[in-house]
């Protein structure tokens, strides 16, 4: 961590702890050396107590609670919020979604790890403009963590959970974080509870007013998913095959997956898209077979 992140990190962290919210208390920062202490919490990280818990009712109850906190944390920790706190972009838009979602996708799984052929990659990004633009039109003004997986959740024995690294919070649309959590790779859900999960978070905006219909919302939910899930891969692509952190490539057919399967509802139509994650998978699966057990990985 970067002295700017340490810096965000620091402050939103005493925003959000003095607003009540779940996240361990700071306690000291060093603005020279980019070191921050925070209040320690007994637990386990949430990807590693889901995995090692076989009672499916009880996980499920943990993920639709948490969900609430997330729907919770996004209302009450906007206000007040400075986009002066952020150490990158400020606010979750359509330029933030192109560059670090839809061409971080493209780069670093498509050009750098697949070499896929650079007129599909110009086809993606052509269809990819306009669901991001879409962005500029949802309704703004909550709060994001915009890095919310299971590696980021804190959770102990009385099943109690507070939030971590959240120093790329900004402002953004509703339910970012939502269904960052729901297609986390490390958790990989099966795929009815997150349709499940995802109507229900749909369902709990629309009754606050933030949709006109159900279908609004998950037409929303699912195009953030969609980026969101494409920044994952871009990240298991380029940390496990040009950052040396190879454990991280098991679960990139995963989100590759994921995506697949956002890709086939007709809300979203993006067939180039679809053209490429087909090609990429068989690449992925074809590639090394052993080196993508994911499940055979012990959280770290």
């Amino acid at each position: 961590m970067g002295l700017k992140e340490a810096r965000s990190f620091w402050i939103i962290g005493r925003h959000l702890f003095h607003l009540g919210l779940w996240v361990p208390k700071p306690l000291w920062h060093d603005s020279r050396k980019g070191i921050v202490v925070v209040e320690e919490k007994c637990g386990r990280l949430l990807q590693e107590w889901f995995h090692n818990n076989e009672n499916a009712r009880a996980r499920k109850a943990v993920i639709e609670t948490i969900l609430e906190k997330l729907m919770t944390m996004a209302r009450r920790a906007a206000h007040g919020f400075r986009a002066s706190w952020c150490w990158d972009w400020p606010i979750y838009d359509s330029s933030l979604a192109l560059n670090a979602e839809g061409r971080y996708f493209l780069h670093w799984v498509g050009r750098r790890l697949l070499q896929l052929p650079e007129d599909l990659l110009a086809a993606v990004e052509r269809e990819l403009r306009p669901v991001c633009l879409k962005i500029d039109s949802m309704a703004q003004g909550l709060f994001i963590h915009r890095d919310m997986q299971s590696r980021n959740i804190i959770i102990d024995h009385r099943c109690r959970s507070w939030f971590i690294d959240y120093q790329g919070a900004k402002i953004g649309p509703f339910g970012y974080d939502a269904v960052s959590l729901i297609h986390d790779s490390y958790l990989d859900l099966p795929w009815p509870l997150r349709m499940g999960l995802t109507e229900d978070v749909a369902r709990a905006a629309r009754q606050n007013g933030l949709f006109s219909s159900l279908e609004e919302g998950m037409g929303q939910l699912h195009s953030l998913a969609l980026l969101r899930t494409m920044q994952a891969c871009g990240a298991f692509a380029k940390l496990g095959a040009f950052r040396g952190r190879s454990r991280f490539l098991s679960y990139l057919p995963r989100g590759l997956k994921t995506l697949a399967h956002l890709l086939s509802m007709p809300i979203l139509g993006l067939p180039q898209l679809q053209r490429m994650v087909d090609m990429a998978t068989e690449r992925v699966l074809l590639a090394n077979g052993s080196l993508f057990r994911a499940e055979e990985e012990t959280a770290q």
